[in-house]
């Protein structure tokens, strides 16, 4: 969303935002350990408030890093799409829509809204393939 404020409305100062964005969020939410976005980490210190792992953070993980000219330290496109594909989403078309910090499901429901965070994650990674690169600007 940044970037294309940035080339809608002309201003270099959206997308230069970006970076340190997705850097703050990396830090604060992923999970080092097992992998993952944790559903709230504090703010400040970092730590998991609630240990869940939600399947939209991780979609939107990989839109952001699909996009990114310079991919943040931590996990890379590579490794949020074989998490999506390895623990969330099913041979049936399904998927899963929660997890706890050991990968065990809390939350077997599969909401309507994930399905726009998958859609719109697989219209990105698309994107990605025509184009062959990640651009800064569309």
């Amino acid at each position: 969303l940044l970037r294309r404020a940035a080339c809608g409305l002309e201003d270099r100062r959206f997308s230069q935002t970006a970076p340190g964005l997705v850097r703050t969020g990396l830090a604060l939410g992923w999970d080092r350990e097992r992998g993952g976005i944790f559903d709230v980490s504090d703010s400040v210190t970092g730590a998991p408030l609630v240990r869940t792992k939600r399947l939209w953070p991780l979609c939107e993980l990989a839109k952001t890093l699909a996009v990114c000219t310079s991919p943040p330290d931590g996990p890379g496109l590579d490794d949020a799409l074989a998490l999506l594909r390895n623990r969330y989403l099913a041979a049936d078309g399904g998927w899963t829509e929660r997890f706890d910090a050991d990968w065990v499901t809390v939350d077997a429901t599969m909401p309507a809204s994930s399905l726009y965070h998958l859609s719109t994650a697989l219209l990105e990674l698309e994107r990605l393939r025509v184009h062959g690169s990640r651009r800064e600007e569309e």
